[in-house]
C-alpha cells in the first residue's frame, strides 16, 4: 500500500531526503552525532512511504503536503493510524508500531513539538504496539554493565561526588546544575519513578516530612499505571534534598515556582532537558551509559543481585500493579547471584555445614 515518489510534492520529497541525510550524519553541522546504519535508514524511509500510502488510501491528497511538519501533524497522524488499524483487524501490530514510531520521532525529536502533543503521539503509539515480554535487547545489554561491582559502586556514589563538586564550584550556573543532578539521581536511586513523575514533582503536592525523612507521595491519577507511589527516603538523602530546596533551587527560577525541578513561567523543567542532563552527567562523571528510565531496571537488578528472588520488593519499589509484570521483566536478572547462592549451599552441605 506504499505509494511512489511521483505522487508526492517536490518540497516534501526534499524535506524527507534532508531528514534521511540528517539521520545518516551526512550534514557536518546539523547531522545526527551518532548516525544510524544504512539498513535502519532504509527501514525508516519505507515506514514514511507506507505512512503516506495509508494517508492516500484514507482519501488524503498527499500531493498537497508540502513539508515534514504538515506530514506529521497529529490529526494527520491519527488519520493514517486509523486506516492501518482497520487494515490489521483492530489488533496491535509491530508493523503499525514501526510506522507510528518513525513518524513520532520526526514530530517529537526532530521537530520538537510541545509536550502535550508529544504525549498524544506516545499514547496512540502505545495502543498500536503489541505487548512486549521482558526487557528489550537494548535494556538487557545496558544492565550487563552492572555485573561489575565497581560499576555498581560508581553508580551508588555518584550523588555524593556531584554534591561535593557543587559545593566547590565557583561558577553559579554550573554549581546549580551539579546540585540539581545530584538530587535527581538521589531520587532515582531511592525512589525509581518514571521520568514524567520525576519532572513534575511539586514541593506543595508530593513532598512531605516524617521524623526528618522526606516522603514522596504521588497519587494514582498522576502515575502511568494508576498505582499510588509512596517513598520514604533515607535521612542523608532527605537532608540533601532539603538543602537543595532551600538554597539551590531558587537559583534557577523564583521561589514561587512549586516544582522541585523548576522551569520557566511556573512550569517544571522540560522533560527532554532533564533527561539529557541526567544521562550526560552520569556518563561524564562515572562512564556509565544509562537513561532515567533505565535507572528503574538498574535498581531492580542491583537489588535482585543482592537478594535473589525478592520480586515482591521490586514490584513495590517500581510500582507495578502485579508480580507478573515484575517477573516478566526481571526473571533472570539475578541469575548469576542465584547460581552462586545455590553453589554455596551445596558446597556448605558437602563440607558438613548445617545450612538450616
Amino acid at each position: 500500500y506504499a505509494i511512489s515518489k511521483d505522487q508526492l510534492s517536490p518540497n516534501l520529497l526534499r524535506d524527507i531526503d534532508d531528514y534521511l541525510r540528517f539521520l545518516a550524519g551526512d550534514d557536518l553541522i546539523e547531522g545526527l552525532s551518532k548516525p544510524l546504519r544504512p539498513r535502519s535508514i532504509e527501514a525508516i524511509k519505507g515506514n514514511l512511504m507506507r505512512y503516506l500510502g495509508a494517508l492516500h488510501h484514507s482519501d488524503v491528497d498527499v500531493s498537497s503536503i508540502q513539508s515534514l511538519e504538515e506530514m506529521v501533524r497529529f490529526e494527520t497522524f491519527r488519520i493514517a493510524l486509523e486506516w492501518l488499524w482497520n487494515r490489521f483487524d483492530h489488533k496491535p501490530s509491530q508493523g503499525i508500531a514501526d510506522i507510528a514510531w518513525s513518524i513520532r520521532c520526526i514530530a517529537v525529536k526532530h521537530l520538537e513539538c510541545d509536550e502535550q502533543t508529544a504525549e498524544l503521539f506516545s499514547n496512540l503509539l502505545a495502543k498500536v504496539r503489541p505487548p512486549r515480554q521482558g526487557l528489550s535487547k537494548k535494556n538487557r545489554a545496558s544492565m550487563q554493565q552492572f555485573d561489575d561491582d565497581a560499576v555498581v559502586k560508581r553508580l551508588l556514589h555518584i550523588t555524593d561526588k556531584l554534591w561535593a563538586l557543587a559545593q566547590k564550584e565557583t561558577a553559579r550556573k554550573k554549581a546549580s546544575l551539579l546540585a540539581q543532578s545530584a538530587v535527581a539521581l538521589d531520587i532515582l536511586t531511592f525512589a525509581p519513578m518514571r521520568i514524567k513523575n520525576l519532572q513534575h514533582l511539586r514541593i506543595d503536592r508530593h513532598l512531605g516530612w516524617s521524623n526528618k525523612r522526606l516522603r514522596i507521595s504521588i497519587p494514582p491519577e498522576e502515575v502511568k499505571n494508576s498505582e499510588y507511589l509512596d517513598y520514604l527516603l533515607p535521612l542523608s538523602t532527605s537532608a540533601r534534598i532539603a538543602d537543595y530546596t532551600d538554597n539551590w533551587r531558587c537559583l534557577f527560577y523564583p521561589k514561587n515556582n512549586p516544582h522541585l525541578f523548576p522551569g520557566s513561567k511556573g512550569r517544571p523543567k522540560d522533560e527532554s532537558a532533564l533527561r539529557k542532563q541526567i544521562s550526560k552527567t552520569l556518563l561524564k562523571h562515572t562512564g556509565i551509559r544509562l537513561t532515567p528510565h533505565q535507572f528503574r531496571h538498574a535498581t531492580a537488578k542491583i537489588l535482585l543481585d543482592e537478594k535473589p528472588g525478592h520480586y515482591e520488593v521490586v514490584r513495590k519499589v517500581l510500582g507495578h500493579k502485579n508480580i507478573t509484570t515484575t517477573y516478566e521483566h526481571y526473571a533472570g536478572a539475578e541469575s548469576q547471584s542465584a547460581i552462586e547462592l545455590f553453589d554455596n549451599v551445596i558446597l556448605d552441605i558437602k563440607g558438613g555445614k548445617n545450612t538450616k
